[in-house]
């Protein structure tokens, strides 16, 4: 869903060759040995390859249910190759995301240590007495800290599907992936839904064309308002004029863009909507207090202190 979404946005602004790059997902399904997993039902799940160096943005571990016989050997990591394998993609700067008792995975291989986590109800007690060290707190279902996102399982992993797409592309991606699978809040998305109704249709409306030549005079069109009755809620909802919330679309797309791709500023500009480069440059350092170049180079730091530190 996610990369029908962006191939929307920037497909018909990009005609460059290189736009298959906007696809977003690699998604590799990789396990450790050779047996391949399977569903609870059964289904031998395909494999798409071993684990290997290759760096990874996101590193999902399931809610592996298994047996109290093999439960051991499966946080073990058979032998600890899962488990080092984990470690080393963290240490490159990957999101890691666990759910239910994925969780005891990251637990037993130290990922855990000094972090804040969710835990499934029935082993919450269990967990904190084998894990002390991990700030196991009950009553929450999604939990991100320090990179690691983790989630109770079950109906709560389409959040957390949707947090791990939104701190991989945009903000914009997760609010229009959460709003087509129903979820009014996820932990890296923040809020999702307000009270009117009106600007809810409207918010979604932009978030679908931020990247096109849209007016807020389309926008009142589509709404079936006066721009000033517009104008009005949005500013009562919001705090900020639609004008002002499309901006804000453009800029959040942007970040991921500058943070992960090789695009020139130019480009990046004209992707998410802005014909002008000099108008995106003001637009940016208006919301972030710095420049696109600027944001770029930082992140290119932050991710190289980290990996030194790992």
């Amino acid at each position: 869903m996610a990369r029908s979404y962006v191939r929307r946005q920037y497909g018909a602004v990009d005609i460059l060759p290189a736009s298959d790059r906007f696809d977003v997902v690699d998604l590799r399904l990789l396990a450790p040995g050779k047996d391949r997993p399977a569903t609870e039902g059964g289904h031998l799940l395909p494999m798409t390859g071993s684990l290997d160096e290759t760096p990874c943005d996101v590193v999902f571990v399931a809610d592996c249910a298994a047996d109290q016989a093999d439960r051991e050997d499966r946080e073990r990591g058979h032998g600890g190759e899962l488990g080092h394998w984990l470690k080393a993609r963290r240490a490159e700067g990957a999101i890691i995301g666990a759910s239910g008792e994925g969780i005891a995975l990251l637990a037993a291989n130290g990922l855990l240590e000094a972090i804040k986590a969710t835990a499934p109800v029935g082993k919450l007690a269990e967990w904190h007495m084998r894990w002390p060290r991990v700030r196991f707190e009950p009553g929450k279902v999604l939990i991100e800290d320090a990179n690691i996102v983790t989630s109770q399982g079950g109906v709560y992993d389409q959040e957390l599907a949707v947090t791990l797409v939104t701190a991989v592309t945009s903000a914009n991606t997760g609010r229009w992936l959460a709003s087509r699978l129903g979820i009014t809040r996820t932990a890296l998305a923040g809020d999702l839904h307000t009270q009117d109704y009106l600007i809810e249709r409207a918010k979604d409306w932009l978030v679908t064309r931020f990247s096109q030549k849209v007016s807020i005079e389309d926008l009142a069109c589509a709404m079936g308002v006066h721009r000033r009755t517009l104008h009005r809620h949005f500013q009562a909802e919001t705090g900020m004029s639609p004008v002002e919330y499309l901006q804000s679309l453009r800029v959040e797309a942007s970040k991921r863009m500058l943070e992960r791709s090789p695009f020139t500023i130019e480009r990046i500009a004209a992707l998410v909507g802005y014909s002008d480069a000099g108008f995106y440059r003001t637009a940016f350092r208006r919301a972030t207090g710095t420049s696109p170049r600027h944001w770029r180079a930082r992140h290119r730091q932050d991710q190289s202190s980290a990996g030194e530190a790992g």
